[in-house]
């Protein structure tokens, strides 16, 4: 019986010293997250977003661009900047002022280039307010033509949008060129954009042998759904020009991408 009564004290006493070590842990858990927390480290840097195709794009009718700011998805921070535009060899026909503007490029014949300037007003300090890049413009190329589109189908219903593609390039001259305009989603993958485009020209390169050269994948923003625009020129002329319908703070991005998605 003692013996019991003694191995019955000792095992009280070590949940009690258990007990005892765990809430101890659990303070100083809590005050390093406390102290952790009243530290104020830098604040978040925030850039402007300006993108520029690094091929030429139609010259025909006006061209419509549009800014972004990245790495805050604060709607009331975004809404106080104000976008002042600045372009060479073409002029602002609306949108000054606003994230998205149409401008006209002057009438030369051939390509030509327009300097494209952006600077964000009104944003906190940490913003880094601008932006410019250079767009290559082909006064003498028409629009691309958008032959299909898909957007949240089966890797297999994918695959077979992208047999008809290969058909048709086949079929036409050797020199056309398809453009896979990839859109991520409002809840994206890590880097989904790039990687639907990539893994739809992998497709086409492994499986129906169509040369890298004569696909064009374009990281081309966020909408709604994630979607897929294809593309074909005839020829080495121009290119098609995104049109992204949501702003990266209206997206939630988490996790990899999946073979399957």
């Amino acid at each position: 019986m003692n013996g019991t009564a003694k191995s019955g004290r000792k095992s009280r006493g070590s949940r009690y010293v258990v007990i005892v070590s765990c809430l101890i842990c659990i303070v100083a858990f809590t005050s390093i997250s406390v102290g952790t927390t009243q530290r104020v480290g830098p604040p978040r840097l925030l850039l402007v977003d300006l993108f520029c195709p690094n091929y030429p794009v139609s010259g025909t009718s006006t061209i419509s661009l549009r800014a972004d700011v990245l790495g805050t998805n604060d709607y009331e921070l975004l809404d106080r900047i104000v976008f002042k535009w600045s372009v060479s060899d073409a002029s602002i026909v609306s949108g000054q002022g606003t994230r998205n503007i149409m401008l006209k490029p002057r009438l030369n014949s051939g390509v030509s280039e327009i300097r494209i300037d952006v600077q964000a007003e009104g944003g906190p300090p940490q913003l880094h307010n601008e932006k410019s890049c250079v767009l290559t413009v082909n006064s003498n190329c028409s629009l691309a033509a958008m032959i299909d589109q898909y957007s949240r189908v089966s890797l297999e219903e994918e695959h077979k949008h992208l047999d008809l593609l290969a058909q048709r390039l086949k079929a036409g001259p050797p020199e056309s060129i398809a453009y896979l305009m990839s859109y991520a989603g409002e809840r994206a993958c890590i880097f989904e954009s790039e990687w639907r485009a990539k893994r739809a020209r992998n497709y086409l390169v492994e499986n129906h042998s169509i040369s890298t050269s004569r696909i064009v994948t374009v990281e081309a923003g966020f909408r709604k759904d994630w979607t897929v625009e294809v593309y074909v020129q005839p020829r080495v002329d121009c290119g098609p020009l995104p049109n992204p319908t949501l702003r990266a703070a209206e997206v939630c991005i988490q996790g990899r991408c999946g073979e399957r998605q």
